[in-house]
């Protein structure tokens, strides 16, 4: 009995909490950005500055041509230096 009573103890606790969550953050920027051809100069920076942190795309059809950041941490400021730092402009939507 005190086996199945630990057993069952050790079950609970670790579907409450088996990995604490990592905090996520979706970041939106309307940018200057036109075509395929400047997201592939902007690729490897990018890369390297979210790194494994998370993952980012372009969006050149919609009019503000938005780049959208889902990844762990604050990279707000890093990615906006880097893009205007290249010549392109990039706002935070909200």
């Amino acid at each position: 009995m005190i086996a199945m009573q630990t057993a069952m103890h050790h079950s609970v606790r670790t579907l409450i909490n088996p990995h604490p969550a990592r905090p996520e953050e979706v970041l939106v920027f309307k940018t200057s950005v036109r075509g395929n051809d400047q997201v592939d100069v902007l690729r490897p920076l990018l890369d390297l500055t979210i790194a494994e942190r998370g993952e980012w795309n372009f969006d050149l059809e919609d009019r503000d041509h938005v780049l959208r950041v889902d990844a762990e941490g604050m990279l707000r400021e890093r990615i906006m230096e880097l893009l205007t730092g290249l010549g392109f402009d990039c706002e935070e939507l909200d």
